[in-house]
């Protein structure tokens, strides 16, 4: 009896950490639309079947699944290793399920498997925003470290009149960078919250904010595609990088990329990446910096 009470308890655990990790490599913005999905669909197929033999067409039919999720709802393609296992190992803890005398019922599979969703979601839910901090904090310490306090470069940029523009009029105030491209979503995530954070400072003519388009990705006629698109829905200025100046300074591609510049024209912070889950620590960042930045400033003055 002992023994058979131990069983159940390493089977639920072990539905658990699969829905738990599945849920780890990628989670939608929405909180309970997640891959648990994927467990509790396969486990009641291995509790109903019984039939080991589906098991190459579940891991098949799982990564289908998975493609075809992620590019139905975020037109891009994340396979992860995760997704790949757990229609088989989900199947085989199904049959092993079924086996067990306390849940030959429909309604305690039924229970089982929203007790092992609810619980997955909201862990994993936890779990993301704790790794997502430590992870996007910390590589953006590392990259930090590379170009902290160093001069930004004397470059130009283009407005979306197409007329060229001097970094120099940055001298004398505290600027915030959003480096970005149109196809990169996590780019325009980050939109709505800069828009809130540029709104604290909008009466202050020391502090200014700028999307910077890293002229990488697009052309201009494409920056330009999206600004007309999007017209009117943004507040802070949009510029293009047409020297590459950014990405060459920092020597980073990737977007988005987020920096501080103070009045002197010294880099004072930069973040690298941008993440859901972090978001709250990332503005607090940003605004403390700001801020700091201003009190010094005003210090300096009197």
């Amino acid at each position: 009896m002992k023994k058979l009470v131990i069983n159940r308890i390493l089977l639920f655990l072990l539905g658990y950490v699969v829905a738990f990790s599945v849920n780890l490599t990628y989670i939608f913005p929405s909180l309970f639309i997640t891959y648990s999905y994927i467990f509790v669909a396969y486990y009641c197929l291995g509790f109903f079947s019984g039939n080991k033999k589906l098991t190459q067409f579940l891991l098949i039919s799982g990564i289908i699944i998975h493609f075809t999720w992620v590019s139905f709802f975020t037109h891009f393609i994340y396979p992860t290793a995760a997704v790949m296992i757990t229609a088989p190992l989900s199947f085989y803890i199904g049959i092993a399920l079924k086996k067990q005398i306390w849940i030959k019922s429909k309604l305690s599979l039924t229970f089982v498997s929203l007790l092992i969703l609810l619980l997955s979601t909201v862990s994993s839910y936890y779990g993301d925003y704790y790794l997502a901090n430590l992870y996007f904090f910390n590589q953006s310490d590392l990259v930090e470290k590379q170009i902290l306090r160093k001069k930004f470069p004397t470059t130009t940029f283009l407005t979306i009149d197409n007329k060229t523009i001097d970094n120099t009029d940055f001298k004398g105030k505290v600027v915030i960078i959003e480096a970005w491209y149109t196809s990169c979503r996590y780019c325009k995530q980050q939109f709505p919250e800069m828009e809130k954070l540029a709104s604290k400072y909008s009466d202050n003519k020391n502090v200014k904010f700028y999307y910077i388009n890293n002229g990488i990705v697009d052309t201009y006629e494409k920056f330009i595609e999206f600004i007309v698109i999007k017209k009117g829905k943004y507040k802070i200025e949009f510029l293009y990088d047409n020297n590459k100046s950014i990405a060459n300074f920092l020597n980073q591609e990737s977007a988005p990329q987020t920096f501080i510049i103070d009045k002197s024209g010294e880099i004072q912070l930069l973040l690298s990446g941008y993440d859901l889950y972090a978001k709250k620590e990332f503005i607090e960042r940003l605004e403390q910096k700001i801020n700091e930045l201003l009190s010094s400033n005003n210090k300096c003055n009197r």
